[in-house]
């Protein structure tokens, strides 16, 4: 997933969620600035940055094989 579509999918999850970045920054303790910079893909997250988003979006962060992929919360295969 390139840093952009990794964006993308951050931003769409926190509005799933109803928040603002502020509310996200006072629940996980990341800036506002670290959060938009991961929303807009313009520098490298760190993992434990993902990690804690995800926490905080109720989410789980996890690494498949790339013959599969996510498709409405279910691993696919990829021929």
């Amino acid at each position: 997933m390139a840093r952009n579509e990794l964006g993308v999918a951050l931003k769409g999850f926190r509005i799933e969620q109803g928040m603002t970045q502020e509310m996200v920054e006072g629940r996980s303790g990341i800036s506002v600035r670290t959060i938009r910079d991961a929303e807009r893909g313009s520098k490298d997250t760190k993992m434990s940055t993902l990690q804690t988003l995800g926490n905080v979006y109720g989410m789980e962060l996890g690494f498949y094989p790339k013959t599969f992929q996510m498709e409405r919360g279910e691993l696919q295969w990829v021929a």
